[in-house]
């Protein structure tokens, strides 16, 4: 950089007009490489990162919770979270891996130290019947789960797993009747089915 600012080089144009066997014999291949990006000449594999293999979402409460409403409101922003970095990579998740960690308490017993407390863990999968990008459809489908399969405990800790999926396009036909979308579909059976127990 200081050979070129001695040369009065003080943009990419005027490095790319230098002539390039002068400028490799003064500055050698790192020259004549640095005039190629300048001219946009180079030519370089685009390496693609790799996807992360995991989509996780992470919180331990201070309290210890019990009711649905306060556990869907600690839900929302970190499915929120999950969706978004799912939606940075043009993808969506088809199913979700909820661990509950729940707080039992032990009474004490001879042998044992008096009333510590553990965590359990509690796990409940949902499977979507297709890739969702929607963090109100999740929710409503992590809320009817809770209903139907209420934790036996306080929960103290939440994790959230997020598998990835590529999104699905599907382009309806013309001249046939719109169908419901398979996500509000879901919605519908799974609370229809919790209403039935």
């Amino acid at each position: 950089m200081e050979i070129l600012e001695a040369w009065g080089i003080r943009n990419l144009k005027a490095l790319a007009a230098l002539p390039e066997i002068d400028l490799t014999e003064r500055l050698g291949q790192y020259g004549l490489h640095l005039q190629r990006l300048a001219r946009g000449a180079t030519k370089r594999e685009l390496i693609s990162a790799g996807l992360p293999t995991v989509f996780r979402e992470s919180e331990e409460l201070e309290e210890a919770v019990e009711l649905l409403e306060p556990l869907c409101f600690i839900l929302k922003p970190l499915l929120g979270e999950l969706i978004e970095q799912l939606i940075e990579r043009s993808l969506a998740t088809d199913q979700s891996t909820l661990s509950w960690g729940l707080k039992f308490t032990r009474t004490a017993t001879r042998n044992s130290l008096p009333c510590r407390s553990d965590l359990v863990p509690y796990q409940r999968t949902i499977k979507l019947p297709v890739p969702v990008q929607e963090v109100k459809v999740l929710l409503k489908l992590v809320q009817l789960d809770l209903a139907a399969h209420p934790p036996h405990a306080a929960v103290k800790k939440i994790t959230i797993e997020a598998m990835p999926a590529r999104i699905r396009y599907t382009q309806a036909g013309l001249f046939h009747p719109s169908a419901p979308e398979a996500a509000k579909l879901e919605i519908s059976i799974c609370s229809y089915s919790c209403r039935c127990r």
